[in-house]
């Protein structure tokens, strides 16, 4: 589970015994006569026919106090005649779920339904029920269902953390949707993440965590809501690839989910891509037309255009330009540039390296909410410029998205270090500086925490495989790497070499590599490189994005949320 490249996995047998399949692709997880490819469990209530008038909080057995029945009463889940063929009712009388036998990795899902009546005992509560996902250990005590995909009258589509985290572009709004308005005071008291401000998805949004251990953070709302009226019919797509969620309403994007993951049985944070998929009865009457599902090995072009940004209109300025970056440089390196984007916490500074025998720019970045005294002291995460830029190239627009990472509660605190590497790819007399030189003078001069635990790098471009080949040669040194549009070429006997010396030493601190490139610029440039450390279980994350080139602009906008995420697991904040 803790792997994250971009793996085909062939559906499982089962689905090829379910009838009703539709073409070559799609395949109905419903036979329409019986479940047999699912588990069915009802959460009898302790106390039935409570009275509408005392719905003012929720009954004591709705939250938490249910047990699983020995009995499931089989008229939740059953299969019925309706304009004039079978379809799955749902009767949403009881709490329950059907979940399915298997697990699903990279698909698509197509759920049809349309909502019928409502149980008393929601109350004022709209109808409710879900689609959870990538749920692992079903039908046991261990079983973890991070994922919903909330089927809520008035906002379908909301995503909900049950334990799952993920970043998701938003913005925080008091205009919220009567179904949410509507439950805040009922719900409010074990459910705090509902407040009068909430965060709505936007895909030019600021990407923030959630999870359901992050106060305020378990609920994404839909945006926009595209229900239909009561009584028609809706069609929700669920896409998951890889660590990429969309929740789709009607054929409109209301919510994308970036870097998927969970706590495992350890309490450990890990990337999490497959699961059973559960179906929740909640109150609300439903009749479901089909539930199909496909495997896929891209996000359909329909669906594309909600991935493109990060970024909001007023992060434009501090964000690269949307034109490539990176040429090759056929001047002599100017090794100190002192020329920076005014930013506050940024500062340039000299350093005289006796590897290079000169003056050798860089640039430090702190947050506002650095302190100089603070006793546990601060990480370290070092950024690699691309062939023709400089120490102050990326200085300010890589600080703007660490700032907000940090702002928005998913990053800690850290300081940030821009070397200069020329046209090195960051070997030999560069390589030495920044090694024996530049860390240790940091850590010197800075209020750090001087170890490998703390201490991690990322790049574009040449920056990127420098900050790989960093990691190989001096595993000893950081604690994980981050590449936007790098390559590493293992076509060197003693890089390899390197690379199996280092492993242990990954092993020692957990190392993590989160590797990106855009499907248009060398989508396979680790391809060779995971290969050995997914034999190895290092933990790792392959990442192509669509529709991109050789571009920082776009790889900041469609990645930086999940790269700095990544790190953030990897990077320990204190000694």
């Amino acid at each position: 589970m803790r792997k994250n490249n971009i793996a085909i996995l062939a559906l499982l047998l089962v689905l090829f015994s379910c009838k009703h399949t539709e073409g070559p692709e799609w395949t109905d997880l419903l036979n329409y006569t019986d479940f047999s490819n699912w588990t069915q469990f009802v959460l009898k209530p302790e106390q039935k026919g409570v009275e509408e008038s005392e719905m003012q909080y929720p009954p004591e057995w709705l939250i938490p106090k249910v047990y699983l029945s020995d009995n499931p009463d089989s008229s939740v889940f059953s299969y019925q005649m309706l304009d004039g063929k079978k379809v799955l009712h749902i009767s949403g009388e009881l709490l329950g779920f059907l979940t399915s036998k298997e697990e699903y990795e990279n698909y698509h899902l197509k759920y049809k339904f349309k909502f019928g009546k409502k149980w008393q005992w929601l109350g004022d509560r709209p109808r409710d029920g879900g689609i959870f996902y990538h749920a692992v250990n079903p039908s046991s005590d261990k079983e973890r269902s991070p994922h919903e995909f909330n089927i809520h009258d008035g906002d379908i589509g909301s995503y909900w953390s049950f334990g799952g985290y993920g970043e998701i572009p938003s913005k925080l709004s008091s205009d919220l949707p009567g179904s949410i308005t509507s439950i805040i005071p009922i719900l409010k008291p074990v459910i705090p993440s509902l407040k009068d401000t909430m965060c709505l998805f936007d895909p030019t949004g600021t990407p923030r965590t959630f999870g359901s251990a992050i106060p305020g953070m378990q609920i994404a709302v839909a945006n926009p809501i595209a229900d239909n009226p009561l009584g028609k019919w809706n069609e929700l797509d669920l896409i998951c690839l890889g660590d990429t969620i969309i929740h789709a309403v009607n054929g409109k994007v209301v919510t994308v989910i970036y870097n998927s993951r969970h706590e495992d049985e350890d309490g450990k944070l890990v990337p999490i891509t497959k699961g059973a998929i559960k179906i929740q009865s909640e109150g609300g009457e439903q009749f479901v037309e089909y539930i199909k599902i496909k495997k896929i090995t891209e996000i359909p072009e329909e669906f594309r255009s909600s991935l493109t940004s990060f970024e909001t209109p007023a992060d434009a300025a501090a964000s690269s330009p949307s034109t490539p970056v990176e040429e090759e440089a056929d001047t002599e390196v100017k090794w100190v540039n002192p020329e920076i984007t005014p930013m506050p916490g940024l500062s340039h500074h000299v350093l005289q390296s006796e590897a290079l025998g000169k003056e050798v720019g860089y640039v430090v970045w702190t947050s506002e909410y650095h302190q100089k005294e603070r006793s546990e002291g601060y990480p370290v995460l070092y950024f690699l410029h691309g062939v023709g830029g400089t120490e102050s190239a990326d200085a300010a627009s890589f600080s703007h998205w660490v700032s907000k990472a940090i702002a928005y509660g998913f990053l800690l605190p850290l300081i940030c270090v821009f070397p200069n590497g020329g046209v090195s790819y960051y070997r030999g007399e560069v390589g030495k500086m920044i090694v024996d030189e530049l860390v240790p003078l940091i850590d010197k001069n800075y209020n750090t925490i001087p170890r490998a635990e703390s201490r991690a790098l990322a790049g574009f471009s040449m920056g990127g495989e420098g900050a790989v080949y960093l990691s190989v040669m001096h595993p000893g040194l950081f604690c994980a790497a981050g590449s936007m549009g790098g390559e590493l070429k293992l076509d060197d006997p003693q890089l390899k070499a390197a690379i199996e010396k280092a492993i242990p030493q990954w092993k020692k601190v957990d190392y993590g590599f989160y590797l990106v490139n855009g499907d248009s610029d060398q989508p396979d440039a680790f391809k060779d490189f995971a290969n050995i450390i997914e034999k190895e279980d290092i933990d790792h994350r392959i990442v192509i994005l669509p529709d991109t080139d050789h571009n920082l602009g776009h790889y900041y906008e469609r990645s930086i949320g999940g790269l700095l995420a990544f790190l953030a697991n990897h990077i320990k904040d204190h000694n």
